[in-house]
């Protein structure tokens, strides 16, 4: 009985450390997506991703700017909790934590799978999308439903 529950206790621990490294060594190997023609110097919204919001705890995080323009969401400086699945949104409206984005997922618009965790990245906007009606980018993670970072624009 005891090397059996040893067994599940390292299986366990091996299952773990594999699903929170295996997106970090795919992320190295991918290179941060740019948007052809997009030149930075657009007019553009700002805001902070922070990790202080109710939703952050240690595993699930990001910090750095983010710009909106028009056609493209940009990030700048950006540092993302690794791990899996991560969706970038466009919000109707800012929210802080998992139960209050899925309140308002409906309304929101499904941007780009993210590619990187660290850095800058660019991501082209869906055709048809008046990122002005938007106030705020999310960061989530459609594997687990968890909230990583939020910026208000």
């Amino acid at each position: 009985m005891r090397l059996l529950l040893m067994a599940v206790v390292i299986f366990s621990a091996g299952f773990a450390a594999g699903m929170y490294s295996l997106p970090i060594l795919q992320a190295a190997r991918l290179s941060p997506p740019v948007v052809v023609g997009f030149t930075g110097q657009e007019p553009a919204r700002t805001g902070q991703f922070r990790d202080d919001l109710p939703g952050n705890d240690f595993l699930h995080w990001g910090r750095g700017q983010v710009r909106v323009t028009d056609s493209v969401i940009a990030f700048e400086g950006v540092e993302l909790a690794p791990g899996p699945d991560y969706r970038l949104y466009l919000l109707p409206e800012p929210v802080e934590d998992e139960a209050a984005f899925l309140k308002i997922k409906s309304e929101a618009v499904n941007v780009a799978a993210v590619q990187t965790f660290r850095g800058n990245a660019q991501y082209a906007l869906p055709v048809g999308i008046d990122s002005s009606q938007y106030q705020a980018v999310l960061v989530w993670c459609e594997a687990f439903g968890e909230f990583i970072t939020m910026a208000e624009l």
